[in-house]
């Protein structure tokens, strides 16, 4: 799901890290983000990272932050995360982010078609934060189940599926139950 971390490091190099979502979700990161343990995490100061998303043309791609901590200031002018609603920075932008949200991600952009454009770019200054984990693809609708009734999820898109509430807490006594099915001739593979 995630790309190596050499080249999430290349993003940050003064080239533009081409990432292909038109089969499955991209993931995309700041340098020195450790996804299974974030709370270790940390990112450099002087960095610009640059990632150009595409989808099939005209098809809608979704940009999803789940974890998310960076240095913030006053309309973001320390460190931030812009999202741009096409292959570059003249495309318009669809949010400028920063800052520590906690618990809180920022509410998924969408593009009007199947470019997007996401750079990353920090101030002189040393920061704790952890940065972030990001994730680009089809148009994510949270499939997971609430604690009170299953929900049956079949034939979903190419990816990846959560429980309710990710990344928070999911409720106690939460019964889910997805199923998954292939089309003819190809098979589900975990």
């Amino acid at each position: 799901f995630c790309g190596a971390a050499s080249a999430q490091i290349e993003a940050c190099g003064g080239s533009v890290l081409e990432l292909d979502a038109t089969e499955v979700p991209v993931g995309f990161y700041s340098p020195g983000f450790n996804y299974s343990n974030p709370e270790g995490s940390d990112y450099d100061e002087g960095l610009f990272c640059q990632w150009r998303i595409v989808n099939a043309p005209g098809d809608i791609l979704q940009v999803s932050f789940f974890n998310f901590s960076v240095e913030g200031c006053s309309d973001c002018a320390c460190d931030s995360v812009k999202v741009y609603d096409g292959a570059d920075a003249t495309a318009p932008l669809l949010k400028n982010i920063c800052g520590s949200l906690g618990d809180v991600v920022p509410e998924p952009a969408e593009t009007s078609g199947g470019v997007i454009f996401v750079t990353f770019s920090t101030d002189d200054y040393a920061t704790d934060d952890r940065g972030f984990f990001g994730r680009a693809g089809y148009k994510y609708d949270n499939n997971a189940c609430e604690a009170d009734r299953p929900q049956v999820i079949v034939d979903p898109q190419p990816g990846f599926f959560l429980t309710e509430n990710y990344p928070l807490n999911y409720q106690d006594n939460a019964i889910c139950e997805w199923s998954f099915a292939a089309p003819a001739g190809q098979r589900v593979e975990p």
